[in-house]
């Protein structure tokens, strides 16, 4: 066990660092062999409270916390690669310790949050961008350079709206830099364009609510500047999350909570894609009842009325919609394809 009482005042010097290495790796490695899951919250627990209270006692000099810091960083790095991990670890004790390292918030932390992005679990990917956020005020151009391309990856693939919401924030904090906003933009939008195509059509997962947080910080942009392309990406990402949370939500059957999650995210992205439309011509038809109209509504006529307003925007068959038109020019249904519904053999037969 280290000396911690004469660390915190001294710092942690070469012998000292030896040895605070080396006990941290065993801890770690300890930690992440557990396989029953009350053990890594046991002691995972106990070790995120110790780093805890050695970081943040009153006797605490920056140069131990800069060492310790750096220290568990290694070791983590060290003895996590989740990418390349066979049987990856109880995301619990992977958690317990990014958590450390986030409320340390301490910059020599990014490898470890960038590393658990790839985590298979959600609990750690939902840490990593918790941690991103912690020490975004130390992180430089270089930094966000590298990391806006893994924030858009981790983004199109996350199917956990918890953990969605944190990675579009750390993408929302590298946009406050308008150096960097449109590469965020463009980032977000090509997420929206993977998560629409792969989740939510090829494989029918349930649209995330999150999605209409970023269109929303999409929208905002698009509409106060002056960037007329911006504006219709803008657009169309905002018509297809609508459709595709449309058509989950009358053919999906989701849960209570999931159908409720959908009715809050169309009603958001519909109200953001009226903004986008009115920018370009005040004057506009919109659809009568609009879809979120229609949905809360409801009554025996809700679903005819809910896909005759989607189609108002976005246009079926031979039957154009608002967005099909002039300046937009989106194709009749944005062209969206989604696999055929599984026919049995008996009733292809019949």
């Amino acid at each position: 066990m280290p000396n911690w009482d004469a660390m915190r005042k001294a710092g942690i010097v070469s012998i000292d660092r030896n040895t605070t290495q080396r006990w941290l790796d065993a801890q770690i490695q300890k930690l992440l062999a557990l396989e029953d899951a009350k053990a890594a919250q046991k002691d995972g627990t106990a070790f995120y409270k110790e780093m805890i209270k050695q970081y943040t006692a009153g006797d605490a000099a920056q140069p131990f916390k800069d060492s310790l810091a750096d220290l568990l960083a290694a070791s983590l790095t060290n003895n996590y690669q989740p990418a390349a991990a066979a049987k990856p670890p109880r995301p619990l004790a992977v958690s317990l310790v990014l958590m450390a390292l986030r409320d340390f918030a301490h910059p020599s932390a990014q490898p470890c949050f960038r590393a658990a992005l790839n985590d298979p679990a959600p609990g750690p990917r939902f840490v990593a961008a918790e941690g991103l956020l912690a020490i975004q005020q130390a992180l430089t151009n270089p930094d966000w350079a590298t990391l806006v391309p893994l924030l858009q990856k981790a983004a199109a693939q996350e199917t956990n709206n918890p953990t969605l919401s944190r990675i579009y924030s750390v993408l929302f904090a590298a946009g406050v830099n308008n150096n960097r906003v449109q590469n965020v933009i463009a980032a977000i939008m090509t997420a929206l364009d993977n998560r629409c195509q792969q989740l939510y059509e090829e494989k029918g997962i349930l649209p995330l609510k999150a999605d209409g947080e970023a269109l929303a910080w999409v929208a905002d942009r698009a509409e106060r500047g002056n960037d007329a392309a911006a504006r219709l990406g803008a657009t169309r990402r905002a018509a297809r999350v609508l459709a595709d949370a449309v058509y989950a939500y009358l053919n999906e059957k989701p849960g209570n909570e999931q159908r409720q999650e959908l009715e809050e995210l169309i009603i958001q992205v519909e109200t953001r894609l009226e903004g986008l439309v009115r920018v370009v011509n005040r004057n506009v038809k919109l659809p009568d009842p609009t879809v979120r109209a229609a949905m809360l509504a409801g009554g025996p006529e809700r679903n005819k009325k809910m896909e005759a307003a989607r189609d108002q925007w976005v246009g079926s068959g031979q039957s154009p919609g608002v967005l099909n038109a002039a300046p937009f020019d989106f194709p009749v249904g944005l062209g969206i394809k989604r696999p055929m519904p599984a026919t049995s053999t008996a009733a292809a037969g019949g």
